[in-house]
């Protein structure tokens, strides 16, 4: 990799932090995320997109809805639409099956700052306001040049990233927080939060030592983004977009930042159901438990799209 200051930390006192309660922690991995990375995303062809923060974000939703679709936690009618739009592809996955893949470039325009690097936060800001659209509908790769990623988006991918939105259940689909937000190298509280979903970190990363499997230690401010998503007896494992994709930062490596998000997705319900007469042998029963059921949906999406209006579009205010 090239030296290159594509992170860019921005403090705002009013961003959530790991244990302060306004993210109900609720395990569910061993905090090893491997098998659920399927593509290897490259910033640098033959120019450097600068957008590491960007990748980042976009491997750590893939791989989290990943996990909700293996999880059987994603609804027939949503993973429908997943294949509709296009975001599961087999073309591009590292195994030749189709699995989760959103577009890097949609959300590196929607951000607005080009090649000037991004903070943690920004893209998650970015996916709340202007959802996600497949890789397949605009992809980074060997035939990006640095006008299409200056470009504007058009309408017509505007209004697929804000289908998404609606069919995820509005921007309160993901949530944020910092597990470590410029203190001291925190692991232990870092492997409790990855049982949770994997985490974003923001570390020096020198040329050339960078370009290896085992980098060596190096100390400073942090310049480049990556994604933590399981530890060994080194250290941190990581993923990359230089190559080796697949790191490790030994124990000892500074980790200043670190944040988290939490995707939630709460789909709207399905229409209302028709009169009781439609229904067969004793109507009546088999109509009000679907309607129980449907209106408990109806209740969780509505809750979902309040707390939103509520508290904004920032991740912060989840």
């Amino acid at each position: 990799m090239n030296d290159h200051h594509c992170f860019v930390h921005k403090h705002r006192d009013t961003d959530w932090h790991f244990g302060d309660g306004n993210i109900k922690f609720k395990g569910i991995s061993s905090g090893a995320w491997g098998s659920y990375i399927h593509y290897f995303e490259r910033q640098d062809f033959s120019f450097d997109s600068e957008g590491c923060i960007i990748f980042m974000q976009q491997e750590a939703t893939d791989d989290y809805i990943d996990y909700l679709i293996q999880a059987g936690q994603i609804g027939t009618n949503l993973l429908e639409l997943f294949n509709k739009f296009g975001f599961m592809d087999s073309v591009n996955s590292l195994d030749g099956c189709a699995h989760f893949h959103s577009s890097m470039l949609y959300t590196f325009r929607n951000t607005g700052n080009g090649f000037n690097g991004n903070s943690l936060a920004d893209p998650w800001d970015a996916i709340r306001k202007f959802g996600i659209i497949p890789w397949t509908a605009l992809p980074f790769d060997q035939n990006t040049t640095q006008a299409d990623c200056l470009a504007k988006n058009p309408q017509n991918l505007l209004d697929m990233g804000q289908q998404f939105l609606a069919a995820v259940g509005g921007k309160n689909w993901v949530n944020y927080h910092y597990v470590n937000d410029g203190g001291p190298t925190n692991t232990q509280a870092m492997d409790i939060a990855r049982q949770q979903a994997p985490l974003c970190l923001g570390v020096l990363a020198e040329a050339p030592g960078w370009n290896q499997y085992e980098p060596p230690i190096v100390q400073g401010p942090p310049c480049h983004g990556v994604m933590n998503y399981d530890k060994n007896d080194i250290g941190e494992l990581i993923l990359d977009h230089y190559v080796p994709f697949e790191k490790v930062l030994q124990t000892g490596y500074p980790m200043q930042y670190v944040l988290q998000a939490i995707i939630n997705i709460v789909p709207p319900p399905p229409a209302p159901l028709p009169p009781a007469s439609s229904f067969p042998a004793d109507p009546t029963t088999v109509q009000v438990n679907q309607w129980q059921v449907w209106l408990t949906a109806l209740a969780a999406w509505l809750n979902n799209i309040k707390t939103t209006i509520m508290n904004g579009i920032k991740g912060r205010h989840g």
